[in-house]
């Protein structure tokens, strides 16, 4: 049979996905999505990833070569448009010459700018996870393309508690989406007073609540294209940012609309309910804080380049029992670090830096804190993971965050139970760090 292969290479790659992409539309943003060519096999195409610089798409596929020296993989990475496309750069992926039997691997790809295109503006790179078995007789697996290899939630159990090194914070439950049918997506989690877990994503477009022990008791429609949500600790409110138009709504756990700010904030993407009923908001002009009416009291400037003290870029906030605010910045590589500012929006001290270490970031995805003042970020790419911090930032704990092949983009800490709920393809909830 044609279809039988004599000994070959088997590859196993992630796509996982793009940092410090190049911004091709107006906003400051792109619309990116990967387009993978590889030979004896079916053109291949990741999900488009809106408004977003650093794109997560986890694609995986299954690919074959004569040996190792003839496999390759073409990765071309476009912004989606109303109409067409643009270009943002390509990639060749080849095996590394000293890459072992069953042996994982990441790679950082940088992309560039070829052919036609060389004069195209073209930044950042592209992160796989590949796998080689060199020993494989087989089958061309062309239907494994694209195939959702997800683990499956019966499994994440078991592999996150074993993952898991830190005092406490074992999985107790994985709960999946009954509304949105391919998963939360690019989601936001809050837990309130009242211990009620608050959820929104960009799938339903739907705000849905859920008990302490994971069980939905309400949901109601956002009726925003691309939600962000922040909970007042007091339980007071839910806020609704929506990153598209900029509005900023507030509702109540019923879904009763309780107002919002009259001024439009262009390119709003991080927000943070405070303790006195305001928000702390952030776009790419810095952070502003808001009251409870809607009035800025207070403006945190961006910075214009990296420094101590210095904001370039919040990928995440959140208040600490304390008042103070605590910012993740991550712009780039020279500047990934915690930013704590005190409760009246002064700046005190900084920790972290880029790499993989304790104490160590990896692209910061959501921040949150406990009753203790106790500070707990999501971080990394490729096997998202919680670091446990001290008020002060000392490195305290970790442990792996969702599934093997999940990368969950929110966390949120009960303050009565300590319990931890953690947002990807599933919501995880883990026993309180102790």
């Amino acid at each position: 049979m044609d279809s039988l292969l004599k000994d070959k290479v088997r590859v196993e790659i992630l796509l996982i996905g793009g940092r410090n992409l190049a911004s091709k539309d107006r906003n400051g943003f792109s619309d990116p999505f990967a387009v993978i060519e590889a030979p004896g096999m079916k053109e291949m195409k990741t999900a488009i990833v809106k408004k977003n610089l650093n794109p997560t798409w986890n694609y995986r596929w299954v690919q074959e070569a004569e040996s190792r020296d003839h496999f390759t993989a073409h990765v071309t990475v476009y912004d989606d448009d109303l109409i067409g496309k643009d270009y943002m750069g390509e990639v060749d992926l080849l095996l590394p010459s000293d890459l072992l039997h069953q042996e994982s691997r990441v790679l950082q790809v940088p992309l560039k700018a070829k052919g036609k295109h060389v004069k195209d503006e073209v930044a950042g790179f592209l992160t796989f996870e590949v796998k080689i078995d060199n020993t494989i007789k087989g089958l061309v697996t062309d239907a494994l393309a694209g195939v959702d290899l997800t683990v499956d939630p019966s499994q994440v159990e078991k592999l996150s508690i074993n993952s898991s090194g830190s005092r406490g914070c074992q999985l107790i439950t994985t709960i999946t989406s009954k509304l949105a049918p391919h998963k939360w997506s690019l989601a936001s989690v809050a837990i309130d007073s009242e211990d009620r877990i608050i959820l929104v994503d960009n799938e339903s477009h739907a705000v849905q609540i859920f008990d302490a022990a994971g069980n939905e008791t309400s949901n109601f429609p956002s009726a925003l294209r691309y939600p962000h949500l922040s909970v007042n600790a007091s339980g007071g409110c839910i806020y609704l940012a929506d990153s598209e138009d900029g509005t900023l709504d507030k509702f109540d756990v019923s879904g009763n609309h309780l107002g919002n700010t009259a001024q439009r904030q262009a390119f709003l993407n991080v927000i943070a309910a405070l303790s006195n009923g305001g928000v702390a908001t952030h776009t790419f002009e810095g952070i502003q804080i808001l009251d409870a009416d809607g009035k800025v009291t207070k403006a945190i400037a961006k910075a214009p380049k990296p420094g101590p003290g210095h904001l370039l870029l919040a990928r995440a906030m959140a208040e600490d029992p304390n008042g103070r605010l605590l910012v993740a910045e991550a712009h780039n590589s020279d500047s990934m670090k915690i930013m704590v500012f005190d409760a009246d929006y002064n700046f005190l001290f900084e920790f972290g830096k880029h790499g993989t270490g304790d104490g160590e970031f990896d692209y910061q995805r959501s921040i949150a804190c406990d009753a203790a003042g106790r500070i707990y970020v999501l971080d990394g790419q490729l096997q998202s993971r919680v670091q446990i911090f001290s008020p002060e930032g000392k490195f305290l704990s970790s442990f792996v965050a969702g599934g093997a092949k999940d990368s969950p983009t929110a966390i949120a800490v009960s303050r009565k139970t300590g319990q931890i709920a953690i947002l990807g393809s599933y919501l995880y909830i883990y026993s309180p760090f102790h």
